[in-house]
């Protein structure tokens, strides 16, 4: 079975002939969806819950990158029930965490330009902190979106240093 013909199945409803081990990572660009919730909500979100819930009843978590500000979006896709949610850095962690509360963790959201491509070790750590101290636990350090491959080499280490607990 191919991923399409797999993620056809899924959506319909049918048995697949395997599923990835690893969490399932679904995107789309915010913008493109529609900026009118209506349409979203009646036209692409159905789908949405369709694929999410016949993944999880497979025994996948599941983790969804949008890409662009999803601020509007919020409501619908805290119905989705993900496990995790990746959220762009124009997006305020703090509104991602009231609509969505604390059953997903949030992921980002670090501008991948401006603090991880340009920024430095030291900032790349303040901002994962201050990311982290606004929104609590669960959360995972990451960019906003992907990261440019000019990035030093040394940013990248600090993207991937652990922030500690706080309980």
């Amino acid at each position: 079975m191919t991923p399409k013909q797999r993620y056809r199945a899924t959506l319909a409803g049918q048995p697949v002939d395997h599923l990835a081990r690893l969490p399932i990572l679904m995107q789309f660009a915010a913008e493109h969806i529609s900026s009118n919730y209506g349409a979203f909500a009646s036209d692409y979100l159905p789908r949405q819950q369709r694929l999410v819930k016949g993944l999880k009843e497979m025994g996948a978590k599941v983790r969804m990158h949008i890409c662009g500000n999803i601020t509007h979006l919020l409501p619908g896709l805290d119905s989705l029930e993900l496990d995790v949610l990746d959220v762009a850095h124009m997006v305020s962690l703090s509104r991602v965490r009231e609509v969505c509360g604390r059953k997903v963790t949030i992921c980002g959201n670090l501008d991948p330009v401006r603090d991880v491509l340009r920024g430095t070790p030291e900032s790349i750590r303040a901002g994962s902190e201050a990311c982290y101290d606004e929104v609590g636990n669960p959360f995972m350090v990451n960019a906003g979106y992907e990261i440019p491959s000019r990035t030093p080499v040394e940013n990248l280490q600090a993207l991937c240093t652990p922030v500690a607990w706080k309980a």
